[in-house]
């Protein structure tokens, strides 16, 4: 299993048209190091697979909530009280996305009505008028279906005499809508539905008349990572990535890591590795700015005449600068400010100081929003880095030995 991606300027441009595709969120190098997982003759197939695929970024996912959470809550009078539960076990991606929920301007608008809880059974007695379950991802149905009847939170809702339940889901597969429904009629489901991926009319391969060819590719290749499921969970046949985790319904292909190179991991100790690869690469490119005796926040040479010879000064090389530059692409990308604390291990109050000198700097307005300067920064700092930083993945990752190529967008 597995080629050697051939890369040249035509091979490397089919790549960079994936980028906007996929929000940006990846390297060329880490989907070409995807692409080497297959043979040579199936890398047009798994490009096709990315033509469809869906990345959900920080604010897409807020977005989302918002425009779901806004529509409930619409027929539902002012002073009734609203209970919203993330089900599943403490730690699972249910109970994260309370966090953006949250921050929506529908839960802020009816916030004095709302409360959310992680535990139904601290919330006995209250007298709620309506309960809803979130998660950012329902593949199947069958967590929901295990976590409610059978972990009997359906005991304590019958028993709470709470009249009007609600699901509440960015994205939902069809096959969990039907289950959901079949079992549970009085739910009102509140998601943005998807079918499989091999629906036997709604497939987008249907358009891109290779249907059959793709369903092949993806289950060959599913079966070698996942013999009972190579579909994904289920058979779920999703394919979608969250910023913060990627559902087991989505193609194995995607985010399976024994011996195979994930696009978008599953697991946190993969996802540790990118964090770890994203502070790399924020300490590459201040080197790079450093070696090449160019200061990183103004277009000036940082070289200083000493007895007669020009020396460097090493300049921005302090964890807070790395951190200024982090925070600024971090925004940039639409991270929140509990995920980029998160990544760059820093507490609240840490990560204050830094919005402070970024302020100080001129990169960030006081109400610690990027400004236009940042967006010039980053733009010039692309400048003065691409061409040493694109080496330094032709060397190391892409082989290129011939020839350099500059991405169009980065």
């Amino acid at each position: 299993m597995g080629h050697n991606f051939k890369i040249d300027k035509a091979s490397l441009e089919r790549i960079d048209r994936l980028l906007p595709r996929l929000n940006y969120s990846v390297m060329s190098s880490k989907i070409i190091s995807w692409l080497e997982n297959f043979e040579e003759k199936d890398v047009d197939n798994a490009i096709d697979i990315l033509r469809v695929f869906e990345y959900i970024s920080y604010d897409e996912i807020l977005y989302r909530f918002n425009t779901l959470l806004e529509d409930l809550l619409g027929p539902i009078d002012k002073g009734e009280k609203i209970l919203i539960l993330p089900y599943g076990k403490l730690g699972k991606s249910g109970t994260f996305v309370t966090y953006p929920l949250m921050k929506t301007k529908a839960y802020l608008d009816r916030e004095i009505d709302i409360t959310v809880s992680v535990n139904y059974q601290n919330e006995s007695g209250q007298g709620y008028s309506h309960i809803i379950f979130i998660d950012d991802f329902i593949g199947s149905g069958d967590t929901f279906f295990d976590e409610y009847r059978k972990g009997k939170i359906e005991e304590w809702v019958l028993r709470e005499k709470i009249p009007n339940k609600y699901i509440l889901a960015p994205i939902m597969m069809w096959r969990g809508k039907k289950l959901i429904e079949h079992c549970f009629p009085d739910f009102i489901i509140k998601a943005d539905v998807r079918p499989e991926l091999f629906h036997q009319y709604l497939s987008p391969f249907d358009l891109l008349n290779n249907y059959d060819v793709i369903n092949n590719f993806a289950k060959e290749y599913g079966l070698k990572l996942l013999k009972k499921s190579p579909y994904g969970y289920g058979e779920g046949q999703a394919l979608v990535a969250f910023f913060h985790s990627t559902p087991n319904n989505t193609l194995p292909i995607i985010w399976h890591n024994k011996k195979w190179n994930p696009l978008y991991p599953r697991f946190p100790i993969t996802r540790m590795e990118l964090i770890r690869e994203f502070k790399k690469d924020i300490a590459f490119m201040i080197g790079i700015c450093n070696r090449l005796s160019i200061d990183l926040y103004k277009d000036e040479d940082i070289t200083v005449e000493v007895n007669g010879e020009k020396k460097r000064i090493i300049k921005y090389n302090s964890k807070i600068h790395h951190s200024i530059l982090a925070l600024i692409r971090l925004k940039k990308e639409g991270y929140d400010d509990m995920v980029i604390s998160h990544i760059l291990c820093l507490t609240m109050k840490e990560l204050d100081e830094i919005y402070s000198e970024s302020i100080s700097l001129g990169l960030m307005t006081s109400n610690k929003k990027l400004n236009f300067e940042a967006e010039l920064f980053l733009k010039e700092l692309y400048r003065k880095t691409r061409k040493q930083k694109f080496k330094k993945e032709t060397n190391e990752n892409l082989k290129l030995k011939n020839e350099l190529y500059l991405p169009k967008t980065f």
